[in-house]
């Protein structure tokens, strides 16, 4: 199937108050790392923001994953009870966003992945979060006979290269499909169902399909994330509890992960060197009996490493980078004063998630960094990171959720210089 994509212009250069931000910036983290040099300390990285608004119309907007290329995928939508509706798949590349369309006969879709050749991959949906499908009637899957389950999915694959988008055909004996991770070799890592309620762990290069063994016990498992090498993370969960438990495969080798002295742990991303991240159970509990989870880093050599949080119940690492940048989402320390950028009486800042950066052993709220954030905005989650050390997820500005896209300074200026006059 191939959908001819409507392009969009989107602010991405850096404008005069960028600059100016990026020169008072650049001088004031000169002096901070002159500081800090001579007193031994490394400080974080600042950085230059940029909003990754939407397309015309549409009031929300999430980037999902940027390559080494700067190419950015995500999705935009409409609000609905608090959910994206209505999305369309996204790609943000060289200052325009690309609307990569809908497959005929879904209501959404959203665009989760992009490798370092320019193939995108993401999934489709019969319905919105409204109920409602392509038609705009209601599109209720379970109601439907049996038959008719069978051959119209609820949501499927796709695989989107040089501006043909394809839907990954369901593979017998296999009734669906969905991807999570993509590499540059094309293979995909996710999930595929194998019956009602049961999902596999699962590698898909072009038509084969090869599934990942469970641990004895488990019925469903998914995989998170690939690496160039073949290694794999996945997880596993028992049902209908859900209990999660990481893993690495690597050679047809399943090792487990441990935890950091709780009982779950969940894997989201892997690099080249085989590092994974991901959010664990802590032995610590709230006062309400509430489970306090950690960020996690592991690797074979020193097993799993507690990476913290801001302070908060709940900490994910979703993504690592070749120099072992980790990025994610953390909440703060419990506290009844209303964040400044509270969207009603109830947003409390300990509630809502800050975007994270862990480097060196260090974890830093992003909403700190970056010297060029507008006023309003709230930096929530940051979902991927390129070997550049440029960081994308999203956030809250007023009652819209949009894309951002944080550059070093360093880098930023040394894109500006490179640019022909």
């Amino acid at each position: 199937m191939t959908h001819k994509s409507v392009i969009f212009q989107v602010p991405l250069a850096f404008g005069v108050a960028t600059l100016m931000a990026i020169a008072a910036g650049g001088q004031t983290l000169a002096a901070r790392h002159s500081s800090a040099s001579q007193s031994g300390v490394t400080l974080p990285p600042a950085y230059i923001m940029t909003d990754l608004k939407p397309l015309p119309g549409m009031d929300n907007s999430q980037a999902l994953c940027i390559n080494n290329a700067g190419q950015i995928v995500g999705f935009c939508g409409m609000d609905y009870l608090f959910f994206p509706n209505k999305t369309h798949p996204l790609l943000y590349s060289n200052g325009k966003i690309k609307d990569l369309g809908l497959l005929p006969g879904f209501a959404q879709g959203s665009a989760s992945w992009i490798n370092n050749q320019g193939v995108i991959g993401g999934k489709m949906d019969r319905a919105g979060a409204d109920g409602k499908g392509a038609s705009g009637k209601p599109f209720i899957l379970y109601k439907m006979p049996k038959s008719a389950r069978s051959k119209l999915i609820a949501h499927t694959t796709f695989l989107w290269r040089n501006g043909t988008m394809t839907a990954i055909p369901m593979l017998k004996p296999y009734t669906g499909s969905l991807i999570f991770s993509l590499n540059d070799r094309g293979q995909a890592a996710g999930q595929v169902e194998t019956g009602e309620y049961e999902h596999r762990p699962a590698i898909v290069t072009g038509s084969q399909v090869t599934l990942l063994p469970l641990p004895k016990g488990f019925k469903v498992g998914q995989a998170a994330g690939i690496n160039n090498h073949g290694v794999v993370t996945f997880n596993t969960a028992t049902f209908p509890e859900g209990k999660s438990r990481a893993y690495v495969i690597e050679n047809g080798k399943t090792t487990y992960l441990g935890t950091t002295g709780g009982k779950e742990t969940h894997g989201y991303g892997i690099n080249d060197k085989g590092e994974v991240v991901g959010t664990a159970d802590t032995l610590q509990k709230t006062k309400a009996g509430m489970v306090i989870t950690h960020g996690f880093i592991w690797d074979k050599k020193n097993g799993m490493r507690d990476i913290g949080s801001l302070g908060g119940v709940a900490c994910e690492a979703m993504a690592i980078n070749n120099m072992s940048q980790i990025v994610g989402q953390s909440q703060l320390p419990v506290t009844l004063t209303p964040s400044p950028n509270a969207n009603g009486p109830d947003d409390l800042d300990y509630l809502t998630p800050h975007a994270f950066l862990w480097q060196n052993g260090h974890i830093y709220d992003l909403n700190t960094l970056a010297i060029s954030k507008p006023a309003g905005w709230r930096l929530e989650c940051a979902t991927s990171i390129n070997d550049h050390g440029v960081i994308v997820g999203w956030g809250h500005i007023g009652k819209g959720m949009h894309g951002f896209m944080l550059t070093p300074v360093r880098q930023a200026m040394r894109e500006r210089r490179a640019k022909p006059n």
